[in-house]
């Protein structure tokens, strides 16, 4: 019985190499919907709804290079800053965040790094709309003393864990959980912006030669905590929904197999009584044809 079932299986495929393909190609997706549906209920997705996050905040505050010159801020032009913010009579708050700093001094170059601050536009952050002309306020500090490493061609790159603090309009910042956060002690800001130096932003990527001073880029890895992920209940949904269409597809397959053997057994009773005619003639024609 198994025998002439999968006879019948194996003719009725035979005949219909397109079918074949779709049955395989239809395997192949109930495979993959299965698979998909376990990976979600496993592992958490991104929300594809949520554009603007914390990682690609700091991934547009890392593609500039920042020239800082020799040339120190007073009292006078960091007042005057703070009131050119202000007077847009826009609320703005300060958000203080654990990042790290790399430096990059030119050989033969004597320089001291303590703090910098710096204006930038909202359309350097990747802002659109009435955004993009924000000023926005970019000041960093280091938590721990650098460690040169030298470079006979390349100078001296320091790399150093400092306090980030961002200073703008509420409408800036993603709602969405933010990176660890520093404090910046309020008792050496003073002393840290009259001594930091004046910063301008290189768009791209800076060289010496635009930079002859100091060249300094933050640095931020991609977190998978700040990520907007799907909820539990979304993701259920989803893994279900997968789960029913793989189960739709099997049955798709089955029905079809099903099919196959019915039909190729049919197929095989109705030919079989002519090809027995043909055996039990064969033997007559050739003693008919024998001398």
């Amino acid at each position: 019985m198994a025998v002439s079932v999968l006879y019948n299986v194996r003719s009725f495929l035979s005949s219909r190499p397109p079918l074949v393909v779709f049955i395989f190609c239809l395997g192949m997706m109930a495979i993959a919907f299965v698979s998909f549906a376990y990976y979600i209920k496993l592992n958490n997705i991104r929300n594809p709804d949520i554009q603007k996050d914390w990682n690609t905040f700091m991934e547009n505050i890392t593609k500039i290079d920042f020239c800082l010159s020799n040339d120190t801020i007073s009292d006078a032009d960091l007042n005057r800053t703070i009131d050119v913010m202000q007077g847009i009579h826009v609320k703005n708050v300060s958000l203080h965040l654990s990042i790290s700093v790399l430096l990059h001094v030119p050989m033969n170059g004597n320089v001291t790094f303590s703090s910098f601050t710096t204006i930038v536009n909202g359309s350097q952050l990747g802002l659109s709309g009435p955004l993009k002309n924000q000023s926005i306020q970019i000041s960093a500090m280091p938590i721990q003393p650098y460690s040169p490493y030298c470079d006979e061609e390349q100078g001296c790159l320091w790399t150093m864990p400092a306090c980030l603090t961002i200073t703008g309009p509420q409408e800036i910042f993603p709602f969405t959980p933010r990176p660890v956060s520093c404090k910046f002690k309020s008792n050496t800001t003073d002393k840290a912006y009259k001594d930091g130096r004046l910063v301008s932003s290189v768009p791209g990527k800076a060289t010496t030669s635009q930079c002859p001073s100091l060249l300094m880029k933050i640095i931020h890895e991609e977190d998978e905590q700040l990520f907007v992920v799907l909820t539990v209940e979304t993701r259920s949904r989803v893994q279900v929904r997968l789960l029913h269409s793989s189960y739709f597809l099997f049955v798709v397959i089955i029905t079809v197999i099903l099919f196959g053997i019915i039909r190729g057994g049919r197929h095989h009773h109705i030919e079989s009584p002519a090809h027995s005619n043909r055996r039990s003639r064969s033997p007559l024609l050739s003693r008919q044809g024998s001398p």
